[in-house]
């Protein structure tokens, strides 16, 4: 079997050998005594935890080890960098925090909260900027109030994230829920963007705010909600303002004759009947009407019908439209002859 000549690996030593090329990877001295002096040797190292003196042999000091003099300053020295802090400002606020180092070398404390990141990167990613500053809380404002009962109904909150999309053929809904999310909630003007399929076009407007997220959360409504949505948290004194945003996202305002007289009739639809329940034992004991009739309109899609009789629906509408800011004009014109 032919063999390779091989350099003793001893410091200083300048023999050469002969070797199988199969044991190339163990025979690495000329001699079994420059073998021994070589296993021996040892490397002078300072401890990264205590900075005391200590000897490794050289295989012992390969592929990054050899850093402690001990297991236990090792596991200290982790345990320290785990949770040693030191102050940053925040890239979006300027707020000073306090971070653990290694966030810090890995590039990833730039921020104080998720809610200042994710306003940097619609800025720098996206192009949204901050006109105003952020709300600090949900208050019940009138464009609240509304807003609420067009989510419960045309609106959709993201699984997973603070984020809401609002879908409608009404162009002009959509530029008043743009409005009051500018105002009462983000302080940023979100784009509508327009869909179009055939001879159909629709829109939507996708916006995020983790507050308002969990304030919609608190009040019952939920991801997936169509056929799942039940009684809201909503107090009494705002329930009119709230109906009035379900009546413009899901909701019919239309007079209809029969017999050649006029009648007004207001109706909601929804997918969960529970939901329609609620809305009627609400509108018994807020607006005081006598009653509606509640009917499945189709069995294969689960959907339900709540309609009104013509003196319940004059006084929903005198109800909703009063001292009203933010409505659908096109269905207010409808009833606009039983307003008191």
């Amino acid at each position: 079997m032919s063999k390779v000549i091989r350099k003793c690996q001893l410091p200083g030593c300048h023999n050469t050998f002969e070797v199988i090329p199969s044991k190339l990877h163990r025979n690495k001295y000329c001699c079994p005594e420059h073998a021994h002096e070589s296993y021996k040797k040892r490397i002078v190292l300072s401890c990264l935890y205590c900075g005391q003196e200590f000897t490794r042999r050289p295989s012992e000091i390969t592929g990054g080890r050899g850093k402690f003099c001990c297991v236990e300053h090792s596991n200290l020295y982790k345990i320290g960098r785990r949770t040693k802090r030191q102050s940053i400002y925040c890239l979006w606020c300027g707020k000073e925090v306090q971070v653990v180092q290694a966030r810090i070398k890995n590039g990833k404390a730039k921020f104080c909260s998720h809610s200042c990141r994710q306003k940097y990167t619609l800025r720098k990613y996206i192009g949204y900027e901050q006109l105003k500053p952020e709300a600090e809380f949900i208050a019940w404002t009138d464009g609240i109030r509304w807003l609420v009962g067009i989510i419960a109904s045309d609106g959709c909150l993201v699984e997973g994230r603070s984020s809401f999309v609002i879908t409608s053929k009404d162009y002009d809904m959509l530029l008043q829920v743009q409005e009051i999310v500018y105002e009462d909630i983000t302080g940023r003007l979100y784009s509508i963007t327009e869909h179009r399929k055939d001879s159909s076009i629709w829109y939507s407007l996708h916006f995020s705010s983790d507050l308002f997220y969990k304030f919609c959360f608190d009040l019952g409504l939920r991801p997936n909600k169509s056929k799942d949505i039940g009684p809201l948290a909503i107090p009494d004194e705002v329930f009119p303002r709230f109906l009035s945003g379900e009546i413009d996202g899901d909701g019919c305002v239309k007079p209809r004759i029969v017999s050649g007289k006029r009648y007004l009739r207001v109706r909601i639809v929804s997918g969960s009947r529970k939901y329609l329940e609620w809305i009627l034992e609400k509108c018994e004991l807020i607006i005081g009407v006598r009653g509606g009739g509640l009917s499945q309109v189709s069995q294969k899609r689960s959907c339900w019908e709540l309609s009104f009789s013509h003196y319940d629906s004059i006084r929903i509408v005198n109800s909703i439209y009063r001292d009203a800011f933010y409505y659908l004009s096109r269905k207010k014109n409808e009833c606009a002859e039983y307003l008191r």
